[in-house]
Parts: structure tokens; sequence; C-alpha cells
């Protein structure tokens, strides 16, 4: 399942770039008119400017395209000859070709759409054009494949910051409480269609937590102790001070990306 959706969006990634080069979008262009007016393309109507609250909308979904972090540990354990060295080498790597994979479809998609660009850009295109189709199919697959990875790492994250932890679970309480949360998680992907939302609120959020204030409290956690008893240099000490402000930082960012998220998606007049 991993290398099919590896494949699934590599090629979707070709596709994008072909529709973007060979004008079928475009005025004049194959598919246009089979587009609604929400999803047509849109260019120029507005000038470009990096210092509007889009550009915090767009930071957020950037920081979602790197949160693998909760699966580090299976990657590590699952790497043949796991040394750390070849983990370092494993991670260049992946967040290399991530942020390669990811700029690339993030170009041909403005390219073809600009402004009308949607929060799932496959959406964009027509119903008509075979290969959006095929893409749609590619995805669909990859998000069944990957989601029992990702919800098995949500599930033992919740249990161990919830009283479970620690604890033997007998299979029926097992069950009820994957069904529980898989039905919080199904009644939320139903009541939310917007999933350039999801992923610019889940971008600010857990993107600052991760990149800013978890990475700090760790460090702050580790070198307490070390510091109330004198055993550090005055680098160390102004390291510690440098991640308290980090974590203060995370905050502001996670704060304003997230509230400007939602007031994007739910009350965009408030922008204008």
């Amino acid at each position: 399942m991993s290398i099919i959706g590896v494949l699934s969006v590599l090629f979707t990634a070709m596709f994008m770039s072909v529709r973007a080069l060979d004008g079928t979008y475009a005025v004049g262009g194959k598919y246009l008119s089979t587009l609604s007016d929400s999803f047509k393309p849109s260019f120029g109507r507005k000038e470009l400017n990096i210092y509007t609250p889009s550009t915090l909308v767009f930071t957020s979904m950037v920081s979602s395209a790197f949160l693998c972090h909760f699966c580090a540990p299976d990657f590590y354990h699952n790497l043949r000859a796991n040394t750390l060295s070849r983990f370092k080498t494993l991670t260049v790597l992946g967040f290399s070709a991530t942020t390669l994979i990811n700029t690339l479809m993030m170009s041909m998609g403005f390219l073809t759409f600009g402004g009308g660009s949607s929060g799932m850009v496959l959406n964009n295109y027509s119903s008509k054009d075979i290969g959006a189709t095929f893409c749609r199919l590619l995805m669909c697959i990859n998000l069944i494949g990957s989601y029992p990875f990702v919800f098995g790492a949500m599930k033992s994250s919740f249990i161990s910051m919830s009283p479970l932890k620690g604890k033997e679970m007998s299979e029926k309480a097992n069950t009820a409480l994957t069904r529980l949360l898989l039905g919080v998680i199904t009644v939320l992907a139903l009541a939310l269609d917007n999933v350039g939302f999801v992923i610019s609120f889940n971008g600010a959020l857990m993107g600052s937590a991760i990149i800013y204030i978890f990475p700090s409290l760790l460090f702050l956690k580790s070198h307490k102790n070390r510091i109330a008893n004198g055993v550090t240099d005055g680098a160390t000490k102004l390291e510690f001070y440098f991640n308290q402000l980090l974590i203060i930082v995370g905050g502001i960012f996670a704060t304003i990306g997230g509230a400007i998220s939602i007031v994007e998606a739910f009350f965009p007049q408030l922008l204008k």
C-alpha cells in the first residue's frame, strides 16, 4: 500500500504538470467550459502581496507536509541495518523528496487555476478529464492505505495521554475505543467539506507544536536540573532561555495561524 501511495502521488504530480502546460484549462481550452464558476481559473484579480492573512494560511498548509514525526520510531525500527547514520540519510532523502513533490504539485496547481484553486486541487479538474478521474481514484487508494497508520498513531497517543496509560485493555474496551475515535473522526469528515481548512488548521496547530513547542519543552525538561545544579556553561544557559522564547513564538504562531484559518474558511468577509 505504501508503494502504491508513493506511485499515486508521483503520477498525480506528472498529470498536474501536463495539464498546466497543455492549455486544456486555459481560455479556449478543452475542459474550461465543463467547470463550474467556483472551480474555473482565476488570475490577476488580486495584487500579488505576501503581507496578507492568506500567507499565514499558506504557511500553515506547508507545515502539514512534514508532519510525520509520530511514525519516526517505526521508520527507524523497520529500517534495514538501522544505524543512526542511515536513519539520518533516510530523513534527509525523505524530507527532500517531500519538499520537491509538494512544491511541484503546488506550483502546477496554481499555474493551472490560480486563485480559483480549491483546498483539494483535484476537485478543480473536470469530471470529463479521464486523467483527473484516475488521479482521484489513486489518491483514494492512497488515503485508504495510509489511514490505518495515522489512526493507529493517533489511538496510541490518545491512550498514552489518558488514564488508560500503562493498563492492559480488554478486547472489548479496545474495540469500543476504536469505534468511538473512528466515529468522531467520521462525523467531522462528513461535516467539514473544506479540505484546505483542515490542512491549514492542522498545520497551524501541530506544525507550530512540533517545530517550536515540543522540542523546546523536551530540552527544558532535560536540562532543568542540570542548570539548577550549575552543571552547565554560559552557552547552555543561553540555549535554555532561547528555547523558552521558542515556546512563546510557537504559541503565537499556532494562535494566529489557527485563527486566520478559521476566519478565512468560515468568515471570509472579515478579511476583505
